[in-house]
């Protein structure tokens, strides 16, 4: 078009407006077409021809236009969760349009689920509350969407595969090393008929029976599981799947000890996850400290639990423990009535809970283990923990809390005290009772100093104190805490070096030295034993957060060279795999030059120099 084009650029001109004009009633809804169409899911193999005919059947009927929903039904453990998967991926590289995947769960409100939609859709609920106002805004944004799937999953009877399948998954799952003998067989293919199909239920029996080859124990195993489905025959599908589930769970590592409660440790272990929220990501790092917490691993050495393993898991610790985890359910804490005394653990994490009223003391002896982490909780009552004196693990992580009650120091039986996140917490009770304490962990904490009695804590292995705002570290205090396993401190603190190098039990160091001289004595000192994270010079230079965060040492040992002079002191780069300079004398221009003053650290996978001198 020409710049003399008067008429057509009026022409144009006055379209635009229009547009514009138009666009002030598009309300809620603004979709960017050339956004995000969704990420593919990483998705287990199917099995089976069924599998693969269900697959194609309902991608056909999304793609015909003819259908406007899609169910697909089944108890749980059939693979309802995996076929979506799978959908989900085949429509991502099928389709121009877009795909949206929500989880429900069982634990839902209606709230909440439109909360989650919104979010993939693009559309503010913040302002409404009425839910069918929401609902209306919903159904709108979905409207004016030409091409487009939600996937509803995890909606909470049988996909029947063909028997031949679930014996290829039956014996998949036994593995090479079982070797089912031919008279064996007949007595395995019975145990897998039993289990109906279900590959949970096919995958829990298989795995318990790896290495067993005696007939006598294949017989017992048939006759135990018959008599476990087949005397419940009134209380339907899912009854039927827990029964399989329950009987793999009683024979979970039956050659382990039992502990306390008649059950072994992996069966502890496994009831131990109920506590996180249905469908929650778990943690391998945190799980495990748990674990050690409670004394269920003795040394430290992304899982998602299934809702029908939960859900059975639930029902065994029926009356030791009360769940109400996630999805923002409460505001206050349950009553008081509800806390009974054969409880045992409690978790109420992520629940929403803001306050816990003055005078509340429920009366829990046997209590073990709390969870109150990720609430917007402000305030803890004295009288809170005055009956629970047998608390071995108190989680507050994340909360609102800017002090504890001196409640908390006589929580004697105490093993672990978890509270990292706790951004406005800066006063802490003397600690010097916990004698029992053996994980501590202050970091992300708005403390200044480091809490009274801390240096009494003699059984302690785990410390986190990595907080912003706290300066000083006692002189002496590291050789006081003999057993310290863990040991993670904020760069502001200059730690003594001779100190940290005399623990013998350390496995994991995050914090800073003076000087080059400093970190060298610590790797011949410690030579291959310790992992760690360590800055190297003053702490008057800009903050440097580092590569990784958390769980350092899970990650590789992290150098971090600050004002430091290269040229006349060799760095022992032994195991370096993230290296950082930063205003670092003592670099030539060629940086290939000083890896021998670097003691060649073949281990690097990642380095970087900021703002380094050249001579």
């Amino acid at each position: 078009m020409s710049l003399t084009d008067g008429g057509k650029a009026a022409e144009l001109n006055e379209q635009v407006g229009k547009l514009v004009d138009r666009s002030q009633n598009f309300g809620e809804l603004l979709l960017d077409v050339c956004g995000a169409r969704g990420e593919a899911f990483l998705a287990n193999g199917l099995v089976g021809e069924a599998f693969n005919e269900n697959l194609e059947t309902i991608l056909k009927l999304l793609e015909s236009g003819q259908v406007s929903s899609v169910g697909v039904y089944g108890m749980g453990g059939v693979g309802k969760t995996t076929l979506a998967k799978h959908i989900h991926n085949k429509l991502l590289q099928q389709s121009q349009g877009r795909v949206f995947w929500v989880t429900v769960s069982q634990e839902f409100t209606i709230t909440n689920l439109q909360e989650k939609m919104a979010r993939f859709l693009g559309v503010d609920l913040s302002d409404e509350d009425n839910e069918d106002i929401r609902a209306a805004r919903l159904h709108r944004a979905l409207s004016r969407m030409k091409i487009s799937v939600l996937i509803l999953d995890d909606v909470w009877e049988n996909i029947d595969p063909l028997k031949d399948e679930a014996w290829k998954l039956f014996t998949e799952i036994l593995g090479n090393e079982t070797e089912v003998a031919p008279q064996v067989q007949n007595i395995a293919k019975s145990v897998s008929k039993l289990c109906d199909g279900l590959p949970l239920g096919i995958i829990t029996i298989a795995a318990s029976m790896r290495g067993e080859t005696m007939i006598h124990t294949w017989t017992n195993v048939l006759a135990e599981l018959n008599e476990c489905v087949m005397g419940q025959d009134n209380m339907g599908e899912v009854a039927e799947v827990i029964n399989v589930l329950k009987y793999s769970f009683d024979r979970l590592n039956v050659n382990n000890y039992s502990q306390g409660n008649g059950l072994n440790t992996l069966q502890r272990c496994l009831l131990y996850c109920t506590l996180y929220p249905e469908d929650c990501e778990i943690c391998r790092e945190h799980l495990v400290r748990k674990f050690i917490s409670e004394g269920l691993l003795h040394r430290r050495k992304s899982r998602r639990m299934h809702d029908l393993v939960r859900g059975l898991a639930l029902k065994i610790g029926e009356g030791k423990y009360m769940v109400r985890a996630g999805y923002d359910s409460l505001t206050e804490i349950p009553e008081e009535q509800e806390w009974t005394e054969g409880l045992e653990k409690v978790s109420l994490m992520k629940s929403g809970i803001r306050r816990i009223g003055d005078g509340f003391s429920p009366s829990c002896p046997k209590l073990s283990t709390l969870l109150l982490c990720e609430n917007p909780l402000e305030l803890i009552p004295e009288s809170f923990f005055s009956r629970m004196r047998g608390l071995r693990t108190l989680d507050l992580r994340g909360t609102e809390l800017t002090k504890l009650p001196n409640s908390v120091s006589e929580l004697k039986s105490l093993k672990a005290l978890h509270l990292e996140y706790c951004h406005r917490l800066e006063n802490v009770p003397y600690l010097g009772k916990l004698k029992e304490l053996g994980e501590l962990n202050l970091s992300r904490t708005a403390i200044k100093k480091v809490p009274h009695g801390l240096d009494e804590l003699l059984n302690l292995e785990f410390l986190s104190m990595d907080a912003p705002l706290l300066k000083m570290l006692p002189r002496g205090l590291l050789l006081k805490l003999v057993h310290l396993q863990y040991i993670n401190l904020p760069f502001g603190i200059q730690v003594p070096v001779e100190e940290v190098g005399n623990l013998k039990q350390l496995e994991q160091f995050s914090g800073r030295v003076k000087n080059v001289n400093e970190f060298n004595w610590f790797i011949r000192c410690r030579k291959d034993n310790t992992c760690y994270r360590i800055r190297v010079g003053p702490d008057n230079t800009t903050r440097y957060n580092g590569y990784i965060m958390g769980d350092f040492g899970s990650h590789g040992n992290e150098l971090i060279l600050c004002e430091c002079n290269l040229k006349a002191e060799k760095v022992l780069g032994h195991g370096i795999v993230y290296l950082t300079a930063s205003k670092c004398e003592g670099l030539s221009m060629c940086f290939v030059d000083d890896f021998p003053q670097l003691n060649n650290p073949k281990s690097l996978k990642r380095l970087r120099i900021e703002s380094c001198g050249g001579t």
